[in-house]
């Protein structure tokens, strides 16, 4: 749950698309989980964290408000097998993970664990703090640790296990690594029969199967996820009919770790030689289809895996409804009166200058290619996420937002039903950032240790665009992100993405929610603080002078700072404005062509400006 993962040799900078660049500096044309962008938790910082931990499974679940009716939870009972660490006694305990759906009121964590019923593995488990009743009615409640780092998924049909980053090649293995590191046994508390059965010699399994699916070929090669769009795949001995048959994609939440299965609903037709199903974005065991190989199970329990590999380039987020059976696509809409959002800096934001910029910049990014509405409006107190129709960005603890979560946004959603037909829209979000991240503001690149602000930003916006993550690590909506990596640009494959979801909120709906309008243009024009103008822009290589605005009452001296496209200071000098407001310039000769950003300070303000240099 950024442009990280990536980041330009030195050798290879000059050979920069530089009129495509061209484009991005005119609109602010940059290219963009849950998660989420998460670092990675090994499984010793985990088995260390950890006051509990169990092997289980997820036997009910039902979501809750808060005593406060702030936030929507979900309680999942646990089956417990086998305790590995704690004195849990109990055979089943109480799981509480954020995010849930009470009657048409839906609430999504992005870096949340989200679980559904029937799913095994290993939990690592916390104390949970007080939110008053619940469902659950176990004596022993708990969360997570870790946020989604915390549950390790059994895949019971290939004996693996796997979790957002690692994998494991069988439970055995996954008990050793535990127990070595605790230094004691577990203690089995009931009998595991789903694990037992599905451990059975490969070669019976084997003789069960009389024939071997095959996939010869699937189309297209390149689709969306959560958008309707329907894969056909061509083949032979897929079965006659689906059965408990099914299709898997590669999950893009945990980056093609593991697999999802579409919901019932999505599978069009299903023959012995073809099947059509459209492409998920929200799984039957949860999920989003990523990039990757496709698989079918064929009714029999064999498996054909494809040879080549579907490209996803940008997921609508799908949301489930009526406990899973189904899911909708959700629209923004105009909850301000001006056409769409308003967000308000909490407490910590308000202290952090440097941060507020390059969330703006963050924001104009997306504003400027999809014309999203959104806006900034005035501070705000509210310090914690809640249902509360304010939409809080903020800094808050670690613990809050989970171990080694660097952001997370709450989509809360509303909607109605007329007929058979269901609207699902976006009525807040909330966005919390971690305090605890040595973060780097910009417009330098971060050092190493650091996290890039701006990169982070961009892709939790794009959570609140309603897009979903992918599998290209140098993508905006990878669901992870390195230290030190910089990407902060949107790519087209972004832009068309939310310019989908917008194409869907712009029109009128069935239950007259107003739909959402498209942001003033202009707002895509002014640089920071509105009051340092550059031109013109880009620079030609006829013409290598810039001139600079600054509006003053009386003369001003002006610090200026350029730094090029990875965040290196180029050069650094003073301008002296006077009241007569002439503008002023600078010869830029002896620059490489790029894109930089002229950031500059005067007294207590600051602000800065993308300029190109052809």
């Amino acid at each position: 749950m950024t442009n990280f993962y990536f980041r330009i040799p030195p050798d290879k900078r000059n050979y920069l698309p530089f009129i495509f660049l061209v484009f991005i500096l005119l609109s602010f044309r940059s290219l963009a989980n849950d998660s989420h962008h998460f670092i990675p938790l090994p499984l010793n910082d985990r088995i260390k964290g950890a006051s509990a931990i169990v092997e289980g499974e997820v036997v009910a679940q039902q979501s809750f408000w808060d005593d406060a009716q702030h936030n929507i939870y979900t309680s999942n009972t646990i089956k417990v097998y086998k305790v590995f660490k704690g004195q849990v006694q109990e055979e089943q305990i109480e799981l509480i993970t954020e995010g849930g759906q009470v009657g048409f009121k839906i609430h999504v964590f992005s870096a949340a664990l989200k679980l559904k019923k029937g799913q095994q593995g290993i939990f690592f488990l916390t104390g949970e703090q007080p939110l008053g009743t619940t469902p659950g009615k176990q004596r022993l409640k708990t969360r997570a640790f870790g946020s989604e780092q915390g549950f390790i998924h059994y895949d019971l049909k290939q004996g693996t296990a796997k979790d957002v980053f690692y994998r494991y090649n069988s439970a055995p293995e996954l008990y050793n690594s535990i127990t070595v590191a605790t230094g004691t046994s577990f203690r089995e508390l009931t009998e595991n029969v789903k694990l037992r059965e599905a451990a059975a010699p490969q070669q019976l399994r084997e003789q069960q199967i009389l024939l071997t699916p095959v996939i010869a070929s699937f189309s297209p090669a390149e689709a969306s996820a959560g958008t309707a769009t329907i894969l056909t795949i061509n083949g032979s001995d897929f079965g006659s009919s689906r059965g408990n048959g099914s299709v898997e994609f590669r999950n893009a939440d945990d980056g093609g770790n593991t697999w999802i299965k579409p919901l019932p609903r999505d599978y069009i037709s299903w023959s012995n030689t073809q099947i059509r199903v459209q492409i998920p974005s929200y799984g039957e065991d949860g999920g989003t289809a990523g990039t990757g190989q496709v698989r079918v199970n064929a009714p029999d329990g064999s498996i054909a895996t494809s040879t080549d590999s579907l490209s996803i380039p940008f997921v609508y987020s799908n949301l489930a409804f009526d406990g899973g059976a189904r899911s909708f696509k959700p629209v923004l809409s105009n909850l301000n009166n001006l056409g769409g959002y308003t967000m308000q800096f909490g407490p910590g934001m308000q202290s952090r200058a440097a941060a507020q910029e390059a969330f703006r910049r963050s924001m104009n990014s997306w504003i400027c290619n999809t014309q999203v509405n959104w806006r900034i409006g005035s501070n705000t107190t509210i310090a914690t996420a809640a249902d509360d129709d304010v939409s809080m960005i903020n800094f808050v603890p670690g613990a809050t937002v989970g171990q080694n979560v660097l952001a997370s946004t709450v989509s809360r959603y509303e909607g109605c039903r007329s007929g058979n037909d269901t609207l699902l829209w976006v009525s807040e979000f909330d966005m919390q950032i971690n305090s605890a991240i040595n973060w780097q503001f910009g417009p330098g690149g971060p050092a190493r240790g650091q996290y890039d602000f701006e990169t982070v930003m961009l892709h939790e916006l794009g959570h609140a665009h309603q897009l979903g993550h992918v599998i290209l690590p140098r993508a905006v909506m990878h669901h992870a992100v390195e230290s030190q990596a910089l990407y902060r640009d949107l790519s087209n494959d972004d832009i068309t993405g939310a310019n989908f979801v917008m194409d869907r909120s712009l029109i009128a709906n069935i239950c007259q929610q107003p739909p959402m309008l498209p942001s003033n243009s202009q707002d895509c024009n002014f640089p920071a603080e509105n009051n340092l103008l550059a031109y013109p822009n880009p620079i030609i290589p006829e013409n290598e002078t810039l001139n600079l605005q600054f509006l003053v009452d009386e003369d001003t001296s002006l610090t200026l700072f350029l730094y090029d496209y990875t965040g290196k200071l180029v050069k650094e000098f003073t301008a002296e404005f006077s009241s007569l407001n002439a503008p002023v310039e600078v010869r830029l000769h002896s620059l490489a062509a790029g894109m930089y950003i002229l950031r500059w300070t005067h007294a207590d303000r600051s602000g800065e400006v993308k300029v190109m240099k052809l």
